[in-house]
């Protein structure tokens, strides 16, 4: 009776502490009132064994001494039980000492609840932050891409105006930072999206062959102003046609290839795709820089680059390769680099071949 006492004692302490923390108790709190509870218990359940015990005794060795006077005169030289006063005595400090252990217990109870609810709240401000933080890249990314448009339309048609005239440098340099900008902002977006866990994967029967010649031609220019090759190799035996996400798989090689062609000075880029093991494999192999080891996993993460510095070569936002990741992963593939200084990088990526 005495173990469910304290355990009720407890349990009514804790308990309005609680209510005090949270309107509501979580599992953590609960868990914490039941491990704490049963310390109690077993602390109690331990005092009073140890009670009945020396009880028990005593009336063994009264029942022996009135059985043999000679044993008893022997037990009392050796083993004999203490008298009434260390009895109690003893009894007195086991129970002092349960009742400053429950106190200890009860306690470290309230402490631990109260730094649990100090983190439960540190976690709710921080999912409101992150939530608030989201919805405004959200609310600013749609509002640039409507003068994003404006500005992309207008220096098209400043391009078609100023075609064979010195100033049409001036509208392709419009043209192309706009498109750049929007890029970024679609990267945002998409990112956020993933995040909130809203992306969707929209299959559609694609033309293999047609959809890499117009991914890979779409950097071809760009290829031949840094003096360097374009390749596309498909090998044999791959499927005309494909179910797949067009425009995720579009972003995800636009992504890579630019970033081979971008760090890439001499020698060629090679896209290549390969069909085994029932997967799509896609490989984007250059001859550039190469990626050191340390950085082979990190480069994956948002905003993180090999050089990060203000004073770096090539300008970058360090969102690509993450989103390249997180649609690839969307798809139900999986993406990796292999790399060394010098001497180039392999990206990787592997997609499921879904049937048309």
């Amino acid at each position: 009776m005495a173990v469910f006492s304290f355990a009720a004692v407890l349990k009514k302490i804790a308990g309005s502490s609680v209510a005090i923390v949270a309107p509501r108790k979580s599992g953590v709190r609960m868990a914490i009132l039941l491990f704490a509870s049963a310390l109690i218990a077993c602390i109690w359940v331990v005092t009073l064994y140890n009670e009945t015990e020396r009880e028990l005794e005593s009336q063994a060795f009264i029942l022996d001494a009135q059985a043999d006077p000679t044993n008893a005169e022997q037990m009392t030289m050796l083993d004999a039980p203490l008298g009434a006063s260390h009895v109690q005595l003893h009894r007195r400090r086991d129970f002092a000492l349960a009742m400053f252990a429950t106190v200890i217990v009860l306690m470290l109870t309230m402490l631990i609840l109260f730094l649990a609810n100090g983190l439960v709240r540190t976690r709710r401000a921080a999912a409101f932050s992150n939530q608030a933080k989201s919805q405004f890249l959200a609310n600013v990314s749609h509002e640039l891409r409507t003068p994003l448009n404006g500005i992309l339309g207008y220096a098209e048609l400043l391009r078609e105006d100023l075609a064979g005239t010195d100033a049409w440098q001036f509208a392709q340099a419009i043209h192309d930072s706009g498109t750049h900008l929007l890029l970024l902002v679609n990267s945002v977006l998409d990112l956020e999206r993933i995040a909130a866990g809203k992306m969707e994967v929209f299959l559609a029967t694609e033309n293999l062959r047609g959809l890499m010649q117009q991914i890979v031609a779409g950097h071809a220019s760009t290829a031949m102003r840094k003096g360097i090759g374009l390749r596309l190799a498909l090998s044999p035996g791959l499927p005309i046609e494909i179910a797949c996400d067009r425009s995720k798989i579009v972003r995800v090689l636009n992504n890579l290839i630019h970033n081979a062609v971008k760090y890439t000075n001499q020698g060629a880029v090679t896209v290549r795709v390969i069909h085994g093991g029932g997967n799509l494999i896609f490989k984007v192999i250059d001859t550039g820089e190469g990626i050191p080891a340390s950085f082979q996993h990190a480069i994956f993460e948002k905003f993180t680059q090999v050089d990060g510095s203000d004073l770096r070569a090539q300008a970058g936002s360090g969102m690509g390769l993450a989103l390249a990741k997180e649609l690839v992963k969307c798809m139900g593939g999986a993406i990796g680099v292999q790399s060394r200084l010098e001497r180039g990088s392999i990206f990787t990526f592997t997609l499921p071949l879904s049937k048309v």
